[in-house]
């Protein structure tokens, strides 16, 4: 970057400035009264940083040198969903926020990371009145006066921004055991935020009033330059260049007479710096100890540094644990020093093109400064408090598991209830079991449960002697000494109903059809009649039923032993029966070798007298010699001459009465017409005359035999 002549002076005052030890003398130009007398110096500490000296020469002139060292720092800020400001102190050291930062002794922490941003910074100022003087007019009496002054500012400061995180496993147990946490920090370049900040200001004032002019009027006039500048906070191998570059040796300055201008070489020169160690302090408090990691040391970016503390009831003052980190320093061990050319055009060059530079090299100088010490600090620090959870009574039912929600009278049910500890400390506790207002049973010996785990518990309810009916089941515990919460100390889970069984019979046919009116009868007992869907429901009670079910001529018992809801399945089934043999041929009139389609689906399978039995087997003769055994009902079969054929299906069905069952239908196969000629064969008048028939045979005949020779002829013309 090129920097114009102006900046130069201002530069090269502050360098001035800055090695000169003998600039709080300040010079006095003229004196109000010259007689000799002995000045008196008061020197007046604001204890703020700054201090100003007075130098009175007794005839009405005074000069004073004000100098100010500030050294501040930020303050520390966490993100924890508050909002605290970050408060940072300018160079004239005014405050430009509130100071704020912790979490309040009321937090408790769980598994959350606690981002801090740490901000450093040394502020120095140079404040100084070279020449300071007042001068009054008198005309007999007071008329006016006159003041003038020259004023040297200077600020210099540096503000290392940087995120620490700290991480924690949660949750932390005040039981004396190691808590392991990790301290990382992160490099940040804050936005509109000048890390280093370089402000020269040189001034000369004047400033006169009087008794007929009134006033004051001031008048100033001097250059102010603010060359702060921003960039990340170096760590690891970064660097940065915060000074301002300066023209340090002038190579060249000649005019390029063709040009008509002229032409400056100069080499600049910036110094730069790093780090490889900031640190910070570790400690606890309270019901806390410090185990490892007092002294943290960050070494490059993202760097996770672990410490452990353990917390426990080491204080019985307290209830709570402080973790901090604090004395945060950056030391200064890597230095480097850049240098390259600048070319400072003067004339129309200088607007056209604009000075440029050439870099040179950057040279490590870290050994210089290797032995030192040089480090700025932040006196803010992080704080994390934990509280130590306070004793807590809470015991519940959270849950009542029965083995089933009906029953019959007698039936025993088993029950289980969970219990849990909700609270801090082991409890002692009693369970009772309830139906409606009734107790079922209570556990007669006490039961000691842990915090913060449950246990099941199991009862058994005899039904006997508990008429018929539903009951609510409801679970309670004891409450226990100083309990927070006793709305929790009983459940209550479902209907449990005690009656009779339900017994649905369904009556079907042989074909699983439901069957309509039939009688269903408990024998012995009662009788109802089914409905449209085959179905008859009765209410019983637990035992062995012997249910008949009947329609006409038929009718069929069984048994069943009634421990539950039930369903039973009642066929009424026909006398015995053979299979019925049926199929059907497609086409039933075929050429020579074309596939004929026998389906015998229709077929029907027979009965035994209790269930159906179905078909096994499919038996074919063909009527042309061909005969085969199928156990599928459809079969493929092409004829290989004319005729007319009467295949037999023979259909098996074993148990049946009787089992087996035959049909016989006709095919008609014809041969393949010559000429494009053929005669059906298919359909003939049985009460015809046969003489007709024969009269009419030999016309055909005869044509055939003509339409075959004229055929020939053509072929023969043809050829």
């Amino acid at each position: 970057m090129s920097i114009g002549r102006d900046r130069y002076v201002a530069l090269s005052l502050v360098l001035l400035v800055l090695i000169s030890s003998n600039i709080h003398n300040p010079i006095a130009f003229v004196k109000a009264d010259e007689s000799p007398t002995e000045p008196t110096t008061s020197i007046i500490d604001y204890h703020n940083g700054t201090i100003c000296t007075i130098i009175d020469y007794g005839n009405g002139t005074q000069d004073f040198t004000i100098e100010t060292t500030l050294d501040q720092s930020a303050t520390l800020s966490e993100n924890n969903n508050q909002s605290f400001p970050l408060v940072l102190n300018n160079y004239q050291g005014q405050s430009l926020g509130n100071k704020g930062f912790g979490v309040s002794s009321e937090s408790t922490h769980t598994s959350e990371t606690h981002t801090e941003i740490i901000n450093q910074e040394i502020l120095m100022r140079w404040e100084y009145s070279v020449f300071k003087g007042r001068w009054d007019i008198t005309l007999g009496t007071w008329v006016a006066y006159v003041k003038m002054g020259l004023v040297v500012d200077i600020k210099f400061g540096m503000r290392l921004p940087v995120n620490i995180t700290i991480e924690y496993d949660s949750p932390v147990e005040f039981d004396q055991s190691n808590t392991t946490m990790r301290a990382i920090i992160t490099p940040i370049d804050l936005p509109n935020f000048n890390e280093s900040l370089f402000i020269f200001e040189s001034y000369f004032y004047v400033e006169f009033g009087g008794f007929l002019i009134g006033g004051p009027y001031t008048w100033t006039y001097g250059p102010n330059y603010d060359l702060s500048q921003s960039f990340e906070t170096p760590l690891g191998e970064a660097i940065a260049f915060p000074i301002p570059p300066i023209p340090a040796l002038s190579i060249a300055e000649f005019e390029v007479p063709i040009l008509g201008t002229f032409l400056q070489i100069d080499l600049g020169v910036q110094p730069g710096f790093g780090s490889k160690k900031i640190t910070a302090k570790m400690s606890a408090t309270g019901d806390a100890q410090a185990v490892e990691g007092t002294n943290i040391t960050w070494s490059y970016p993202n760097q996770s540094v672990p410490f452990v503390v353990r917390f426990g009831d080491y204080d019985p003052s307290v209830d709570w644990a402080l973790v901090t980190l604090s004395d945060f320093r950056y030391y200064f061990t890597q230095f480097y020093v850049r240098f390259w050319l600048m070319f400072d055009f003067g004339s129309w060059i200088e607007w056209a093109l604009h000075d440029f530079e050439i870099p040179l090299v950057t040279v490590d100088m870290s050994s210089l400064i290797k032995n030192s010490d040089w480090n700025i600090g932040s006196p803010q620090s992080i704080d994390l408090w934990f509280r130590q959870p306070a004793t807590v009574h809470d015991i519940a039912v959270t849950d009542v598991i029965p083995s089933t929600y009906k029953c019959y009278p007698g039936d025993v049910i088993n029950i289980t209830v969970v219990v849990e500890n909700k609270g801090t400390s082991p409890e002692a506790f009693n369970v009772s079991l309830y139906y409606d207002t009734h107790l079922i049973t209570r556990t007669q010996t006490s039961q000691v449960l842990e915090n913060m785990t449950s246990r099941s518990l199991y009862f058994e309810w005899d039904t006997t002697s508990v008429p018929l009916g539903n009951y609510t089941i409801k679970a309670e515990v004891s409450s226990v000494p100083d309990e927070v919460d006793v709305t929790n100390n009983e459940k209550t889970d479902g209907v449990i109903t005690i009656g009779l069984y339900g017994l649905l019979a369904i009556v079907v046919d042989g074909l699983g059809n439901p069957i309509l009116n039939a009688v269903v009868e408990i024998v012995g007992q009662q009788q109802a009649n089914t409905d449209t869907n085959g179905e008859a429901r009765f209410s019983l009670a637990k035992g062995l039923y012997q249910v008949r079910a009947s329609k006409g001529t038929l009718n069929n018992s069984i048994g069943v032993n009634l421990t539950q809801d039930t369903v039973l399945r009642i066929s009424l089934m026909p006398p015995p029966y053979g299979p019925k043999a049926d199929f059907t041929v497609n086409p039933e009139t075929a050429n020579v070798g074309q596939l004929v389609t026998l389906d015998p689906s229709i077929s029907t399978p027979g009965c035994n007298g209790t269930n159906q039995m179905p078909i096994t087997k499919y038996s074919w003769d063909f009527g042309d010699g061909n005969k085969t055994d199928t156990t599928t009902p459809i079969i493929y079969h092409a004829f290989s001459s004319s005729g007319i054929y009467y295949p037999t299906l023979t259909v098996y069905a074993s148990g049946a009465t009787p089992e087996t069952d035959a049909i016989t239908h006709r095919v008609v196969v014809m041969s393949v017409p010559v000429g494009g000629y053929s005669i059906s064969l298919t359909q003939h008048n049985t009460s015809m005359p046969s003489s007709v028939y024969l009269a009419l045979l030999i016309m055909l005949s005869a044509v055939f035999t003509t339409v075959r020779r004229k055929t020939r002829r053509e072929k023969t013309t043809s050829i």
